[in-house]
């Protein structure tokens, strides 16, 4: 998964490497000596725990002009040095190196390394995003991204100030993996009961490319009408993946009838619900359904967030 920070220069010339940084200042007095060419700085925000960024350490090319910027690992004013890849396998050609995070933030810097007087240099800077299966903590709040130049604050040429015009832009946005599920009628009164059963078929016949993610966790059971349960939830032990949850009524919500909506933590969970007043050859009415499965609108494909389907 990755995102693209787009940097565009307003004008020509204004993205220098060192040596014309220098072209353009006095070297007298001794103070005014040229550290660093124009360097670009993306300084991330609101990264989930259980998450890594990386970024390229080769150089990338303006998609205008002849400009290309790179990675840059010193601090501002010190001799700009070479970022080794911390990835074994590169990823579409790029070597990439980690962002150093502390509490979900970080930044990196990305120096001039050949400028364009004569365009107006474009730079698509791909940003990686690595988690393990799992691994990433639920966040309301996406990745934020803020570009200024490089350094700030700073005594050394050049230096810059942060415009009162910088924003911070939204990058991914993690969202917890689950299903909802709804039950549109279920009983345990008139002498009826309800079965239900919730499969987790995160295990599925087609493969680590076409197929689920294997994943386990708990649902929980909202009550919705006549005889409710207090508190009107109850949470199911843990669904392995591969198996099926099977509950009927009278054993969590006796007396109850009504609706039932049930938030799994997981993909891919699937339900069945089937009323009868007996079994057997005391048996009378029996009606099975299958449940509803809520859209969410923060997951892939979820185009309208509304309404309910009978499958994902």
């Amino acid at each position: 998964m990755a995102f693209t920070v787009r940097v565009n220069e307003n004008f020509a010339s204004a993205f220098k490497t060192k040596a014309n940084e220098a072209s353009q200042v006095t070297t007298a007095p001794t103070a005014n000596t040229v550290n660093d060419g124009t360097r670009i700085a993306l300084n991330f925000t609101n990264v989930p725990a259980g998450v890594a960024l990386y970024v390229p350490v080769g150089a990338i090319s303006s998609s205008q002009g002849g400009g290309k910027i790179t990675l840059n690992g010193a601090d501002a004013g010190k001799t700009a040095t070479t970022v080794t890849a911390s990835t074994a396998t590169p990823v579409n050609g790029l070597g990439l190196a980690a962002v150093t995070l502390t509490s979900g933030a970080g930044s990196v810097n990305f120096e001039v390394t050949a400028d364009d007087n004569n365009a107006l240099d474009k730079y698509d800077i791909p940003v990686y995003i690595v988690t393990t299966a799992n691994g990433a903590t639920a966040s309301s709040t996406g990745i934020g991204v803020a570009v200024s130049l490089a350094p700030t604050g700073s005594t050394v040429i050049p230096n810059f100030v942060v415009g009162s015009n910088t924003t911070t832009l939204t990058a991914s946005t993690f969202n917890a993996c689950t299903t909802s599920l709804l039950f549109p009628f279920v009983t345990n009164q008139l002498g009826f009961d309800t079965g239900i059963a919730i499969a987790n078929t995160s295990t599925d016949p087609f493969g680590s490319t076409k197929g689920a993610t294997t994943q386990a966790g708990t649902c929980s059971l909202n009550f919705y009408g006549a005889g409710a349960p207090s508190p009107a939830n109850v949470t199911t032990p843990n669904v392995p993946t591969g198996t099926v949850y099977t509950q009927v009524l009278s054993g969590v919500a006796a007396g109850f009838q009504g609706y039932i909506i049930a938030q799994c933590n997981f993909q891919y969970a699937h339900g069945f619900a089937f009323v009868t007043n007996g079994v057997g050859a005391n048996g009378g009415l029996s009606q099975g359904y299958l449940a509803g499965v809520i859209p969410d609108v923060n997951q892939v494909n979820r185009a309208t967030g509304t309404g309910e389907s009978l499958a994902n």
